[in-house]
């Protein structure tokens, strides 16, 4: 029953902290969860083309792309990454063998300026999934079968030679772009959530796993309310930079002495607090003195720390259960004796 419990609060912390830095789907996690519905379009505007024009001998190769598709996608389910891979490594055979059987007016010129020129398209959209690499490797590959399988004369030797730059250009443009953008999204992700003093999670990622502890895990969850004593009193007497390298201190030190199952927050201030698991409580306390500790023998010995802590099974709600753990703290702040600065 106790490996149970223990089990069960490092899985809740774990929770909390993936709770607390909720990953944002970026613009390069968006196209790849909607690629394989990118390749059905195009697959199904190029079937109704065909059968418009009454083009019935387009069905066989239509559902060998089908096929290909399926298979790829099913792998890519059991493997990820690897049935993209798949369906990028059969696109140039393909691509040869439509041009091979109809060719001039069927997709792609049946020669290698033709072919160049049709892999612009997959191996930018390729950039989404491996990167600039992916498209390197891939432009190689696709030159290399389209050079030993279809007529190749000097005077194409330009075209070849622009497409396949232009190829590069545009895929590490995309790749490029895709990048920045996924840079931009989680660092606005990040602040929204961080404390950039301290580093630690802020008030609305403390609210979300509260939100998200009480829901899941109410029967173990504990929260720890902190505030740190004569903050004021070190600003007016030693300056705000002083104040804010305690607070800074402090709060690496709290996280640094808890235990993997707990997170701690700055919900601003000099108001800090603890999401646990009701077993843990007395860790959490220890812990908590080990920082306050730490950061008395490197230069603020005046610092001390109020604490409040209360348990989700003694409130009815999640604002009672903040409001009593506030309680708690606020009486032993005002138990203990003022110090004169």
């Amino acid at each position: 029953m106790l490996q149970q419990a223990s089990r069960r609060a490092n899985r809740y912390g774990k929770s909390i902290i993936r709770q607390a830095f909720p990953v944002p789907l970026t613009p390069r996690a968006q196209l790849q969860r909607h690629g394989w519905r990118a390749v059905w379009l195009l697959f199904l505007i190029s079937l109704l083309l065909h059968l418009l024009a009454r083009d019935f001998a387009a069905l066989v190769p239509h559902a060998l792309y089908a096929l290909v598709v399926l298979f790829s996608m099913s792998l890519d389910r059991l493997r990820p990454g690897w049935g993209v891979g798949l369906f990028f490594a059969a696109l140039p055979p393909v691509a040869l063998w439509l041009a091979q059987r109809h060719g001039t007016g069927w997709t792609l010129s049946p020669d290698l300026a033709g072919y160049s020129a049709a892999l612009i398209l997959p191996a930018v959209a390729l950039a989404v999934r491996f990167d600039f690499p992916g498209v390197v490797v891939f432009l190689g590959y696709a030159l290399l079968l389209g050079a030993l399988n279809l007529p190749f004369e000097r005077p194409q030797l330009a075209g070849v030679i622009w497409n396949a730059l232009l190829t590069l250009v545009l895929g590490w443009y995309f790749a490029w772009l895709l990048r920045y953008a996924d840079q931009v999204v989680l660092e606005l992700h990040r602040s929204a959530f961080m404390d950039t003093l301290t580093g630690l999670p802020n008030r609305r990622a403390f609210d979300l796993a509260l939100d998200q502890g009480w829901s899941q895990e109410r029967a173990v969850l504990a929260v720890v309310l902190l505030d740190l004593d004569r903050l004021k009193m070190i600003n007016d007497t030693r300056g705000h930079v002083a104040g804010d390298r305690l607070l800074r201190q402090f709060g690496q030190a709290l996280q640094a002495e808890l235990g993997p199952q707990e997170v701690a927050f700055r919900l601003g201030g000099d108001e800090y607090a603890v999401l646990g698991t009701a077993e843990r409580v007395q860790a959490i306390s220890t812990g908590i003195r080990g920082a306050i500790t730490a950061v008395q023998t490197i230069g603020f010995p005046e610092a001390s720390v109020s604490v409040g802590t209360a348990l989700a099974a003694e409130a009815e709600s999640i604002g009672a259960l903040f409001r009593l753990a506030d309680e708690r703290l606020y009486a032993e702040k005002r138990g203990k004796p003022e110090r004169p600065g």
